[in-house]
This record gives structure tokens, C-alpha cells and sequence, in this order.
């Protein structure tokens, strides 16, 4: 099942970020399997894609290698499974981000959105976005990869955008655009030292009051 319509009616709260089990199995996915993906999604995020095989995952999440193929006939379909397990649980856990903010106004919760993501690379796990490496390994023709990519970026823009309409700005397509190639920026970057991204939220919040103010065209 699709990230995309899997998460309309997510309300598991993940932690501070990602708890994997506790997302699958909202969704009625096997224990094993769901122990499988934990296990691919952390060698994945630490090694990459091309550096880490079968053979490694099915020995670090102690499954039988029958089983594996059972759930994950090949390499690049248990890729895609992880692309939309990542998905799927950054969804949960921004939409209950603004379940919790719910008595914020939108300026707010785009500020709670833009935290998010700051505080996401600033944890010791971070080790770069894992949909900026699928696109930096795989090719269009590899399986759906590059669709669930592209599902994961839409759902971002938009989930961005309706912060932007309900704030009322000029333009929210467009400042929907800058806004999530900035987040996306700090998800490629965030490890640069030359880059610093604390303290940039009120430069953004500068920009979003001109648009809303009608000061900017």
C-alpha cells in the first residue's frame, strides 16, 4: 500500500523521531517483517544502498533467508519497502507535529515544521536524507523508486503549502517551493560546517510576512 494513502488516518505519535515498529504495525504488518525493514532502513541510512547486501541484512535481522525472499523477492523491492516506511513515518510524525499544534496559528506551525527538521539533523543518527541517496544511486528505470520519491515530495509540498494558504501569503506555490528546497538544503547539508543553519527561521519568517503584508510583489 502506498505511503500516500496509507497515512490519511495516522495518529501513532513516533517519539521525538522515528519509532518504525510502532508505525507498521498501526498498519497491520508482520513483526518479522517489520523487524526485516528496521533492520535494512539502519544499514541503509549508515552505509548506503550499494554498500550493504542481502546477505548482511538477512544475517544482522536473524531471518532466514527463505523468509526474506518470502517478503522481498528482490534487493530493490525491499528498497522501495524502506523508501515507503521512511515516508510513511516522517508523515506521522510531522501530521501529529500539527495534531498537537493545533491551537497555533499557521506562521507557528510552519516554525514547529522548520524545527522538525532542524532538530532531525542535529540528532547523532543523522546521517543524511534517505531519499537523497536513493536519487544519488538509483536510475529512473529502478523499479518505482523514483515515484515514491516523487509521492514523498508532493506530500511535503503540500503539507507546507496549506500552512501557507491558511497564513494567507502571496503566492503560496511559490514560497511552498522555496520553503521545501530549504528544508531539503538542510537535509543535504546538514553536515557541512561551513552552513549554518540556527537562527535562519526569523530571516524565513522576515520573507513570509512581506508576502503576506503585501510589502513584497
Amino acid at each position: 500500500m502506498p505511503a500516500k494513502s496509507v497515512l490519511a488516518n495516522a495518529t501513532v505519535i513516533t517519539g521525538h523521531f522515528f519509532d518504525y515498529f510502532q508505525v507498521y504495525l498501526k498498519f497491520g504488518m508482520t513483526v518479522k517483517r517489520t523487524h526485516v525493514l528496521k533492520t535494512a532502513l539502519s544499514l541503509f541510512h549508515r552505509e548506503g544502498f550499494s554498500n550493504v547486501g542481502v546477505d548482511r541484512i538477512v544475517a544482522e535481522s536473524n531471518t532466514a533467508k527463505m523468509t526474506f525472499y518470502k517478503y522481498f523477492p528482490t534487493k530493490i523491492r525491499l528498497i522501495e519497502e524502506c523508501l515507503k516506511l521512511e515516508s510513511l513515518t516522517i508523515q506521522n510524525s510531522l501530521n501529529t507535529l500539527l495534531v498537537k499544534s493545533n491551537t497555533l496559528d499557521p506562521l507557528q506551525k510552519l516554525q514547529a515544521i522548520y524545527k522538525w527538521h532542524y532538530e532531525f539533523v542535529q540528532t547523532d543518527s543523522f546521517n543524511g536524507s534517505l531519499f537523497h541517496k536513493a536519487a544519488g544511486t538509483f536510475l529512473p528505470e529502478d523499479g518505482s523508486i523514483f515515484e515514491i520519491i516523487d509521492q514523498h515530495k508532493k506530500w511535503q509540498f503540500n503539507l507546507i503549502k496549506q500552512q501557507l494558504v491558511e497564513f494567507e501569503v502571496k503566492q503560496p506555490e511559490v514560497l511552498g517551493s522555496l520553503l521545501v528546497n530549504m528544508l531539503d538544503g538542510m537535509l543535504s547539508n546538514a553536515r557541512d560546517d561551513h552552513l549554518v543553519f540556527n537562527g535562519t527561521w526569523p530571516l524565513l519568517e522576515a520573507i513570509l510576512m512581506c508576502h503576506k503584508t503585501g510589502l513584497c510583489s
